[in-house]
Parts: C-alpha cells; sequence; structure tokens
C-alpha cells in the first residue's frame, strides 16, 4: 500500500534540499592533531613528576569535535571555531593560531584567538591550527543558507619546568629546557623548548623527556614525565653541579676573552666581558683570560652545591 504525501510537492522538495546542507556540514574530513617541532588554560592543577610504565602510550592522535548548525539567510553564512583542552572541559583553550584556506589554497584568515568567526562565503575550507606544540588541520564544508560553530578537542595538557641546582640560587644564569617525544608520530624528536625557567609548555597527551641545560657550562640534567589532558604538571629538574663566580678585577675598561676547561679536555666554554657565573659538574678545571695579548690562568676544583669565586687581574 503506497504513502500518501499531505505536503505539496514544492514544500517536500525544499525539505529536502536543507536536509542534504545539514548533512553536508556534518561529514568534515578526519581530524589529526599531533605534535610539532607554549593561555595556559586548564582544568585543574596538578604537580607532578610520574615514573614512566614500561610501555609509552602514543601520543594522542585522534580529535574529537562537536558541530553545531544554524539555517541563515543566504548571504549571511558564518564558520566559528573554538578549542578545548578535553572532551569534558568547558573552558576554551587561549591563544590559539588560527588560519584558514579556501579550495584553492588562498590564506583568508590568520590571527591567535580564542575563538575564530568570519563570515564566509558558502565553500569548501582548510583550518589549521596551533596550540603550543599541537597542531590540528581539518577539512571543512560549508553550505549555502547555513552558518556552522566547531569545538575541537585538542587532548592536551602543560608543563611547567624549573631547572634548579640543590642550595645555590642559580635563576640569574640562564637555562635552557628541550622536550623531546617518547611516544606518538613525533617519537624521538624535539617538539617544545624555552628559555625561560618556569615558562608553561603546551604539550600533547602523551610521554616525554625533558633536558635541562645551564647556560655554557657543562651541566645537564634529564627527567621524563607524563602529560595529561587538562593538567599542568610541574617539575623541578635538579641539577648535581657548583657554580663558579669568574671575574677579571684588572682594568675596568679592559677587552678580556675567557676559556674555560677541563684538566684534560677542550674549552668547554668560553665568552666575552669581565665577569660571568657557570654551572659547572663537579670536577677540576682551568679558567684562563686573554687580556691586552696576556694569558692569565686560575686552576679551581668544584662541588655540588658549591659556589666559587674565580678572580684574574694584572
Amino acid at each position: 500500500m503506497g504513502v500518501i504525501s499531505t505536503r505539496s510537492s514544492t514544500e517536500s522538495r525544499q525539505n529536502r534540499a536543507l536536509n542534504k546542507r545539514l548533512l553536508a556540514a556534518i561529514l568534515f574530513a578526519s581530524t589529526i592533531i599531533m605534535p610539532t617541532a607554549l593561555s595556559r588554560a586548564a582544568t585543574s592543577l596538578e604537580i607532578e613528576t610520574p615514573a614512566l610504565p614500561d610501555t609509552t602510550s602514543s601520543v594522542a592522535t585522534d580529535a574529537a569535535h562537536e558541530v553545531a548548525i544554524s539555517v541563515v539567510d543566504a548571504g549571511s553564512e558564518q564558520i566559528s571555531m573554538v578549542a578545548r583542552l578535553t572532551p569534558t572541559s568547558n573552558l576554551m583553550a587561549q591563544d590559539i593560531h588560527w588560519q584558514l584556506r579556501n579550495s584553492e589554497g588562498e590564506l583568508l584568515v590568520d590571527e591567535t584567538a580564542t575563538e575564530s568567526i568570519h563570515a564566509l562565503p558558502p565553500g569548501d575550507y582548510v583550518v589549521e591550527a596551533d596550540y603550543g606544540s599541537v597542531h590540528l588541520r581539518e577539512n571543512l564544508t560549508l553550505p549555502e543558507g547555513n552558518s556552522i560553530a566547531v569545538s575541537f578537542v585538542l587532548n592536551a595538557g602543560g608543563l611547567r619546568v624549573l631547572p634548579v641546582i640543590k642550595g645555590i640560587n642559580a635563576t640569574e644564569i640562564q637555562s635552557q629546557t628541550l622536550v623531546y617525544a617518547l611516544s606518538g608520530p613525533e617519537r624521538g624528536k624535539l617538539v617544545a623548548h624555552s628559555k625561560l625557567p618556569g615558562e608553561v609548555l603546551k604539550l600533547a597527551a602523551g610521554h616525554y623527556r625533558v633536558e635541562s641545560r645551564f647556560g655554557s657550562g657543562n651541566t645537564t640534567a634529564v627527567t621524563d614525565v607524563r602529560i595529561r589532558p587538562g593538567i599542568m604538571s610541574a617539575v623541578d629538574v635538579k641539577h648535581q653541579a657548583g657554580l663558579a663566580r669568574l671575574s677579571f678585577v684588572g682594568e675596568p675598561g679592559a677587552k678580556v676573552t675567557w676559556e674555560v676547561r677541563t684538566m684534560s679536555g677542550p674549552a668547554l666554554a668560553s665568552f666575552e666581558g669581565l665577569s660571568q657565573d657557570l654551572a659547572l659538574k663537579p670536577g677540576t678545571y682551568v679558567a684562563a683570560a686573554h687580556v691586552n695579548g696576556e694569558v692569565l690562568t686560575a686552576k679551581f676544583k668544584i662541588l655540588a652545591g658549591q659556589e666559587r669565586d674565580i678572580m684574574l687581574g694584572n
């Protein structure tokens, strides 16, 4: 037995066309999120240096997203985009670098914002977003007579690294933090770095190796961390080192070039100036100051947690 519609044929065709537009807006290509080679929205704060399991999981490569579709007048179409750290978080990630291109590759949007909203003609687009070391890329279709709002899930967390030398205030010495992925597509690669102690690094969920270095000295420290979505982990990286304060006490306006080396090795640090502080591994060293064609040297020993003043002059 056939089904008889009480609607006019014109109304039926209009509804079918609308349904097609709504369906097309939902059919996005798969999102890819992965770390690349640092706001600070986190749903909670957790300070930890967790031990890693024997087998590390992959840095998350799946990306969930929610789509809201509304019908608008022709010519009023727009795309709006935001991102959250976790599927359950209501906080929007801040300072995201958004880029949007049309199907011909023309760059239409290039901005850093929490929410990216733009009126655009119907068509196909590619959106890219960077949040620290997290990179997102997705294909979008904007149908005629529709506006779409997309909320991406970054599956990301934060890491704050503070390098320290036990017993010594080394805040005036420049430090460097390097973060390498231990899991996921970027495994073994440098994914983040910072020269600012305590800076929050934004990372995709996964396992990482953190290397910390102090200035031009020879001390390094390594630790492994796990990043969980929506959580900021704080790590104090402790260096077994001492501090050598090198000073030239001769003519104040002299041009001095320094070299510091171990007793049997090549120069491990060189610099110009009247003074500089160096973080060094425990051991015996030789400091040489080159000034006015003369070389002044001093032999000294450094212990862990020890501060020494090495003064040379003529």
